[in-house]
């Protein structure tokens, strides 16, 4: 796994979240029951989300920066990084319980994180199977 594969494993998962708050958005905007235009909820969490998920980046390229130089196991990746991403989104559920006292609202916002990292780590996890079996056949 490189460098492009974790920032890959990054944007993905926002992309994944990103793209799921707006299905939501749009689904809560056009439901019967409600008729809001409450595009500044949308821009505000998108923006939290942003902000947010940066320092999530930056831990990743460190942790990948010292997995790299230390690891005996650089091709068993997809459990260590499964680990990181749990371990992150734990901090952030943490730190927004007892440092900040959000409630659960958030809560389910990081699980929603965790689970668009997972499936970023495994479209990530197809991507560097294909591209060393392409290194493997030249």
């Amino acid at each position: 796994m490189k460098y492009k594969h974790v920032f890959l494993l990054w944007f993905l998962a926002d992309l994944i979240l990103g793209v799921g708050l707006f299905i939501t958005m749009f689904a809560i905007n056009f439901s019967a029951s409600t008729k809001s235009n409450d595009y500044g909820m949308f821009l505000f969490v998108l923006v939290y989300g942003l902000l947010i998920s940066i320092p999530s980046l930056v831990a990743m390229l460190i942790f990948h920066y010292f997995y790299n130089q230390k690891s005996i196991l650089k091709k068993d990746y997809f459990k260590v990084y499964s680990l990181v991403i749990l371990g992150i989104n734990l901090v952030y559920i943490l730190c927004s319980y007892f440092i900040f006292k959000m409630g659960g609202e958030f809560n389910l916002f990081y699980l929603f994180s965790t689970i668009a990292g997972f499936i970023s780590l495994y479209f990530v996890h197809l991507k560097v199977k294909k591209e060393e079996r392409r290194e493997m056949i030249a």
